[in-house]
């Protein structure tokens, strides 16, 4: 057998080696990230309505009602796979474009903010090989006022950052 077939012969097992070590190897696990947009009615329509924001370390929820008794609207954690949708909102296929535009940092983490008859609500979520949440941007924001936004928040396993509009919202812990 010539040196060239030799080369060539050896460069075939190796990689048919690599090939076979590849197939029988575990796949590794992606994160995955979801996108959603909601239109989510608000209880009542009076100018008193408000939609709550509520962050924690282990996840985050938006919600309308009652803050002792809150009727969710989108909420996720840690401690779940994805994330759940309360009866008042329907996906839309509406793009919104997420914007900070207008809002301000805060460092306290929730927020109150007036709301009108329904908003729409944008979360970009962020999962691990398990499904459950490492990361999540969500912003809420009134249809009918040229898509400006309420409030928006960062959030990872290592910490949070919640922005809001200060005329129309008030932020606290």
């Amino acid at each position: 057998m010539s040196p060239r077939l030799k080369v060539i012969g050896l460069a075939s097992v190796l990689a048919l080696s690599l090939c076979a070590a590849a197939v029988g190897a575990p796949a590794r696990s992606q994160a995955a990230q979801v996108v959603k947009t909601f239109n989510c009615h608000v209880s009542g329509v009076n100018i008193d309505t408000m939609v709550q924001v509520k962050v924690w370390p282990t996840g985050a929820s938006v919600a309308t009602g009652d803050p002792s008794a809150p009727d969710p609207f989108v909420n996720f954690s840690t401690h779940n796979k994805g994330y759940s949708v309360g009866d008042r909102c329907r996906s839309v296929s509406k793009h919104v474009v997420m914007s900070l535009n207008g809002l301000v940092a805060s460092k306290e983490t929730d927020a109150d903010c007036s709301a009108p008859a329904h908003v729409w609500i944008k979360l970009v979520l962020g999962t691990d090989s398990n499904g459950k949440p490492t990361s999540a941007k969500i912003e809420i924001t009134q249809p009918h006022a040229k898509l400006k936004p309420l409030a928006h928040v960062d959030w990872t396993t290592d910490g949070s950052t919640t922005y809001h509009r200060p005329i129309t919202c008030t932020t606290h812990n």
